[in-house]
């Protein structure tokens, strides 16, 4: 090789190699971008999906305190019922004339209206029993609301409370001889609690018992600490039993919180047998 075009080749060999280098170093940049614009893209839809959760979260927690508010709007409600239907129940006929003639009482008069108001709040423990009330409706008889709760886990995690309600109506000496001792005014907060074996020997021996009358025993599922309301009616008479109940389960014992209240209309007392001829 002449002398001459030894610098040449050199060169030539030369500005080959940084053409090289130049290419990779290109794709390299290229291969970057794309991972960039590949991560970017991801980024963007993670920014979405939290903006869409971030979305459903505030509407689900618009939905929760709607809900309160008619919670809240629902309880007072009821309150302004049970004040009205006492006041209609307490409010005196028109006067006809100056002095009005007042008929005599008679022993088929239904009672003085009045109701029987029960509130309390109680941890009942599993498959147990809640006595209140304790109201005398007639000489040497009381009336007592009987509730049992009974919870069951669903196959989906889910629990539900099954809660059934007895109202209960037995002489003095019954009662005293099972050991209900519930004596109240007419607004109650009086109350007993039972484990599962004393509770059904107590139903037992309440059935059983000569002179008692159970004069309901309705059952409501609800779920865990959702409101229930029960409502009775004696011979078409609405409203004449209300009963509110919220269980909530306590996951650690499987006892079960109950805030009961019970608004009662008062019943006539059972007409006596009278007693055969010697």
């Amino acid at each position: 090789m002449s002398p001459s075009r030894a610098p040449l080749l050199i060169a030539i060999v030369l500005a080959a190699g940084l053409g090289i280098a130049l290419f990779q170093k290109h794709g390299a940049l290229q291969r970057l971008q794309l991972e960039h614009a590949r991560l970017k893209a991801q980024l963007d839809s993670l920014a979405a999906d939290l903006s869409l959760k971030q979305d459903q979260l505030n509407a689900a927690k618009r939905d929760l305190e709607s809900a309160q508010r008619d919670h809240e709007e629902l309880v007072r409600l009821r309150g302004e019922v049970s004040q009205l239907r006492r006041a209609t129940n307490s409010a005196v006929s028109p006067k006809k004339s100056s002095q009005p003639v007042v008929p005599a009482p008679s022993i088929t008069d239904p009672p003085e209206a009045r109701r029987l108001i029960a509130a309390v709040k109680a941890h009942i423990p599993p498959n147990g029993l809640l006595v209140t009330g304790g109201w005398e409706i007639a000489p040497g008889r009381r009336a007592l609301v009987l509730a049992g709760p009974v919870a069951t886990v669903q196959p989906d995690g889910t629990v539900t409370i099954d809660v059934t309600t007895r109202i209960v109506d037995a002489p003095d000496s019954v009662l005293a001889t099972l050991g209900l001792d519930l004596k109240s005014n007419d607004r109650s907060t009086a109350q007993q609690l039972f484990d599962a074996d004393n509770a059904a020997a107590l139903i037992q021996a309440l059935e059983a018992s000569e002179g008692v009358d159970v004069l309901s025993a309705p059952r409501v599922t609800t779920a865990d600490g959702r409101q229930a309301q029960i409502g009775w009616s004696r011979d078409g008479e609405e409203g004449a039993t209300q009963i509110g109940l919220i269980p909530r389960l306590d996951p650690t014992d499987g006892s079960i919180e109950l805030e009961l209240s019970a608004d009662l209309l008062p019943w006539p007392a059972p007409t006596p047998v009278p007693a055969p001829a010697p």
